[in-house]
């Protein structure tokens, strides 16, 4: 198979605003532009790595090449805006395959504070996401999510659902 420049020099395509143009139009194909999209993530260009990142987030089916290829970029890319962008496109895959999570949890240790700040940001979306979750499945199931339980007798008083029994008598 070809690879991504080899494709851009068929399309008569060699400037960088060019190439990521066409990186977006790539992503608009689908799925089966992935092997190429992932090929333009080693591009020489900042400017084209960042888009085929962006590409492939938005593409980002479950694919383990999609995941592989930010999952790289996201550890092993020399500038901080490939990298930033990787933290995103990961943080929106669904779902997230642990060895993305182990990638994003080990970017907080990024020499530099911004990707670091921006994966913070990624994997406090993560797990407030997973307990909305784990929220919506108990209450589903009919499990009770709050600690708290309204005492219907009174109206106005709440008492803790862990309460021991000598703690639940009735307010005088």
């Amino acid at each position: 198979m070809q690879g991504f420049r080899h494709f851009a020099q068929e399309s008569h395509t060699g400037q960088t605003y060019e190439l990521c143009a066409l990186v977006d139009e790539l992503a608009d194909i689908g799925s089966s532009a992935i092997p190429l999209l992932v090929d333009a993530l080693h591009d020489s260009s900042t400017d084209v790595r960042a888009s085929a990142v962006s590409a492939l987030g938005r593409l980002g089916n479950g694919d383990p090449l999609v995941c592989d290829g930010l999952i790289d970029r996201l550890l092993n890319d020399v500038d901080v805006s490939v990298r930033r962008c990787a933290a995103a496109a990961l943080g929106v895959l669904e779902p997230l395959p642990y060895s993305a999570n182990h990638a994003l949890q080990h970017a907080l240790l990024d020499q530099d504070d911004e990707v670091t700040e921006f994966v913070a940001m990624c994997l406090a979306q993560l797990y407030l996401h997973k307990a909305a979750q784990r929220q919506r499945r108990q209450l589903y199931l009919g499990q009770h999510v709050c600690p708290v339980k309204f005492n219907t007798r009174t109206h106005r008083h709440f008492k803790p659902l862990y309460a021991s029994k000598s703690s639940e008598k009735s307010p005088t």
